[in-house]
């Protein structure tokens, strides 16, 4: 019998090594000094540490896990400190092996990435506050080790794939957190692969039957028109080709749940909108070349976008052009180079490990712009650490939000959400300047503190000891940390005078979603009853699911803090959107 159990480790032992090796062959074709005896190692380690555990459907061994997250980035032209932290990545959290063991035996590298991706073991109060503790620590330790990131969202990419074991509202859980905070810091981080991925598991695991819809309406709709999609592209092909310009045409497929969203409140067949092509050059100088061709070749629409003189804030670089083809329908063509396609595909996943192969200018301005945005999202989220449902909102919302790029006269760049003010700027840079913040010049021209700034406007902030902070301020500022600073001089301003400071009443629409168990119903409802006041209330009954929505008036913050931090520690709540 112990025979048999040794002989079956063996086997899987080896079964799994073959895939590892695998992995280094792969990613040798792109890298010379790769440590082959690093990757194994730590697979060995893993294998050990994790022998005789399986995952939730207690049929697969536990390292499939690591394996897999490992053989999702060795696809990606990783290194193999990336690889063998990917293997490693959960034996600090999970085993008894520690992260000193794993600094001495493998170095700070290493080391560094899997404790960056170990969640703090310690009892919390509540779900928000276990959602932000481990939330911050990751983007602590991403800023000073990207890598870090990269093998947490292969992580999760595995975790997503592998849901059908777990119970509903892990699962929903799961998804909606993948949802509102992984899916968009893949786009902030330029990792599109990775996002379109995510996307189409949120989708699959929080509306399968749609999913399975919508799949199948595109599937018939591309086997439909895949001769004319064929021709269009052999005709700009044959066309390049007699020109002498050498440029790959390839069908770029949009996500199943970027599709639903278009559609949403359109026809399917009037949408059409499934797929855009991508012309791949390699030669960077020939892209407006290629964009006069395709206007010649087909009719121009008069929509470019020049996304290489003006780059997206994650580094994003190509030519977007809508033509009509002779058939009548609508085409839009993406152009870039080789190195653009890969930045645009793998974002900052490309920008690190080209890094290290060369000293291109480019990669560093654009690793100095994903370093900003983690700082940004980072400073902007954790305003007020005590208030977790609070924090995990900001996080949300700073993720899902479009941010804008300024600078001060000395040149200084600073990153703030789309719709921030002059005095948003202000308490960017410092309390003091914010709180005694006057007009100030825009470009050169005298604006209004309250005046919304745009990408790369310069601001020279003019102060006033007179200036002190005003109640209607809280009416304009966008970031949470000049509304807490706001708040706080006022509740000083008048602590004195035995008031007690309140921003005006606070209006919300807020739906969620949970099992259908009358004695969970009865306690959210007493809760729901103590709202300040409710404006309207309504409750769906689909397939055991329980979906509540309620219009309700708060206030002031803290109450509207205090009732969703209530439902979000209830295990049981999911798909929680406030508007």
């Amino acid at each position: 019998m112990v025979s048999d159990i040794g002989n079956k480790y063996t086997l899987m032992r080896e079964k799994y090594l073959i895939r590892v090796e695998d992995m280094i062959k792969r990613i040798e074709k792109h890298n010379d000094h790769v440590d082959r005896n690093l990757i194994i190692d730590s697979y060995k380690i893993a294998f050990n540490a994790h022998k005789g555990v399986y995952r939730d459907d207690n049929v697969t061994p536990y390292i499939e896990h690591p394996v897999e997250v490992a053989e999702i980035l060795s696809e990606l032209k990783v290194d193999d400190a990336t690889l063998s932290a990917a293997l490693l990545h959960d034996v600090v959290e999970d085993t008894i092996i520690t992260g000193t063991d794993l600094r001495r035996k493998y170095g700070d590298i290493v080391s560094s990435i899997v404790e960056g991706l170990t969640k703090k073991k310690q009892k919390f109060g509540s779900v928000a506050e276990k959602q932000t503790t481990h939330f911050k620590k990751l983007l602590e330790s991403t800023i000073g080790e990207f890598r870090i990131i990269i093998v947490k969202m292969a992580d999760r990419v595995h975790n997503m794939k592998t849901l059908g074991a777990l119970s509903y509202d892990r699962k929903s859980r799961i998804a909606n957190e993948t949802k509102n905070i992984f899916s968009p810091l893949a786009n902030m981080l330029g990792m599109h692969k990775f996002k379109i991925e995510l996307d189409d598991l949120i989708f699959l695991s929080l509306d399968p039957e749609k999913f399975k819809r919508i799949k199948n309406s595109v599937d018939e709709y591309e086997a439909r028109n895949k001769q004319r999609v064929d021709n269009t592209i052999n005709k700009l092909s044959d066309e390049f080709e007699r020109l002498g310009i050498k440029a790959d045409v390839i069908v770029n497929k949009r996500s199943y749940s970027s599709i639903a969203e278009k559609i949403k409140h359109r026809n399917f067949e009037e949408s059409k909108k499934f797929f855009s092509v991508k012309v791949v050059t390699k030669d960077s100088s020939n892209m407006y070349n290629i964009l006069e061709h395709i206007h010649r070749l087909f009719k121009p629409l008069n929509q470019v976008s020049d996304y290489i003189a003006s780059p997206k804030p994650n580094g994003y670089k190509s030519i977007h052009t809508k033509v009509r083809t002779d058939d009548g329908y609508v085409y839009e063509f993406l152009i870039r180079s080789r190195l653009m396609d890969e930045l645009a595909e793998y974002g900052l996943i490309h920008t690190i490990y080209t890094m290290s192969r060369t000293t291109d200018e480019d990669n560093n301005n654009t690793v100095k712009t994903y370093v900003n945005s983690m700082k940004n999202l980072y400073q902007e989220s954790f305003i007020d650490e005590g208030d977790h449902s609070g924090v995990w909102g900001n996080l949300v919302s700073n993720l899902v939000t479009d941010f804008i790029h300024v600078s001060s006269p000395k040149n200084e760049v600073y990153t703030l959400p789309k719709g921030s003010c002059i005095l948003d700027f202000a308490y960017k840079i410092h309390t003091d300047l914010g709180d005694h913040c006057i007009p100030s010049k825009v470009n050169g021209k005298t604006r209004p503190i309250s005046f919304k700034l745009r990408d790369d406007d310069v601001i020279t902030i003019s102060t006033s000891e007179k200036q002190s902070p005003k109640e209607d301020w809280l009416d304009f500022v966008q970031t949470p940390k000049a509304a807490k600073h706001i708040k706080r001089a006022l509740k000083d301003k008048y602590k004195n005078l035995d008031i007690d400071f309140k921003k005006d009443k606070i209006i919300k629409k807020i739906e969620f979603s949970t099992d259908f168990r009358l004695g969970l119903l009865s306690k959210i409802e007493e809760k729901i009853n103590m709202v300040d006041k409710i404006i309207s209330m309504n409750l769906k009954i689909e397939n055991d699911i329980a979906i509540i929505a309620i219009e309700a008036e708060f206030n002031n913050q803290k109450c509207l803090d205090d009732f969703i931090l209530y439902i979000n520690s209830m295990d049981s709540i999911f798909d929680l959107h406030i508007e």
